[in-house]
């Protein structure tokens, strides 16, 4: 787990254009949807919490820590424009996350204003799964000549 997040931690810092010494703090978001065994496994606390503390602890990051009980499931409109980077970890109650917060960090990751970095069993999540839909249609839509991309359905 250390060496997942000192990765994640040491691609933030590299892909930041000024110095450390100038640079703002990357905003993170961590999303956990907090399930009871967790507390065994980290001494007591779940795994989002976790990750935040590390993250926290690093230089050059301003961490917040969310989860399903959080006001609008941790993923109110004002949350997700507070942060840069969201960090997702779900196995369990994917299907519990509001279409309504899943469309709003969709889009914030479609117009390049907020990226999601998926932990495990996040991939079948209801965030990562609409975000592989659109870039299928993405590329999809690539593949059709230009002149038909008005009419084409989904």
């Amino acid at each position: 787990m250390k060496r997942l997040l000192f990765l994640f931690a040491s691609i933030c810092v590299l892909v930041s254009s000024a110095s450390a010494a100038e640079a703002p703090p990357v905003r993170v978001l961590v999303w956990d949807e907090q399930q009871a065994a967790q507390k065994t496994a980290y001494d007591g606390g779940f795994l989002g919490d976790t990750i935040a503390a590390y993250l926290a602890k690093q230089p050059g990051f301003k961490v917040v820590s969310v989860n399903f009980t959080s006001p609008n499931q941790g993923l109110s409109d004002s949350e997700l424009d507070a942060a840069q980077v969201v960090v997702w970890w779900g196995h369990q109650k994917h299907a519990l996350v509001e279409t309504p917060r899943v469309e709003a960090l969709v889009q914030r990751v479609r117009d390049g204003r907020l990226a999601l970095v998926a932990l495990h069993s996040a991939h079948w999540s209801r965030p990562f799964v609409r975000l592989m839909q659109e870039r299928a249609k993405d590329y999809a839509l690539a593949q059709i000549p230009a002149a038909e991309r008005a009419t084409a359905k989904f």
